[in-house]
């Protein structure tokens, strides 16, 4: 299937706001485009992973409504390819998304988390979500602002989005909350958290961010 046709105006502006956000996170990053019944999930990377297992791997994840009719697909696109059709479709007033025919290979895009048999851990507030985000972000800008080399900033980061929030089986990596914070998740609304095995999600109304 070569396209896929949107739900209605709301559902256009849906997924280019988060095409938007996730070319912020990623500038030249990717989008896997999976039509699952009558939505289209959209993934993007949030942090890569390591290993043959892509042990560290974090994704946001968001459903869109589709129109009638909506076939099988399964793509990873770039980013910036969807972000021009988008805007082409929005001043025109198209619903059909045409798939950019350049088609991508990416090991975080070849790994599917479970669809159920999630288990819900807990519940955080979206405001403290938000503040584990903000904080780690500022840490780094602070090196950066300092004239730390690439090098140091690098370890940082890593280190910033690799601690663990949270007490006990509540625990979850700082990565997580970037994802829902950078990706427009949070909101003033609550943000769940489930385990499935070696996957961990923070789940809220507008999507979800998964890491493992």
């Amino acid at each position: 299937m070569s396209f896929v046709t949107l739900a209605d105006e709301d559902a256009l502006s849906d997924v280019a706001t988060f095409v938007s956000r996730a070319r912020v996170l990623v500038p030249d990053g990717y989008v896997r485009l999976q039509t699952v019944g009558s939505v289209l999930m959209s993934s993007v990377l949030v942090r890569s992973g390591s290993g043959l297992l892509g042990a560290g791997t974090v994704v946001g994840m968001r459903g869109t409504a589709l129109g009638q009719g909506a076939g099988a697909l399964d793509v990873t696109v770039d980013l910036s390819a969807v972000a021009d059709r988008l805007a082409r479709m929005r001043g025109a007033g198209w619903l059909r998304l045409d798939v950019p025919p350049v088609l991508r290979q990416a090991p975080w895009a070849a790994v599917s988390p479970p669809r159920g048999g999630w288990s819900v851990i807990g519940e955080f507030a979206g405001e403290d979500v938000a503040f584990v985000a903000e904080s780690g972000l500022a840490r780094v800008q602070r090196e950066r602002d300092a004239g730390a080399d690439t090098a140091a900033l690098t370890a940082l980061d890593k280190q910033v989005w690799d601690e663990s929030v949270g007490e006990g089986m509540g625990q979850f990596r700082a990565a997580l909350a970037l994802g829902v914070h950078a990706l427009g998740f949070g909101g003033q609304g609550p943000v769940r958290l489930l385990r499935h095995g070696s996957w961990t999600r923070l789940s809220t109304a507008a999507g979800d961010v998964i890491g493992r």
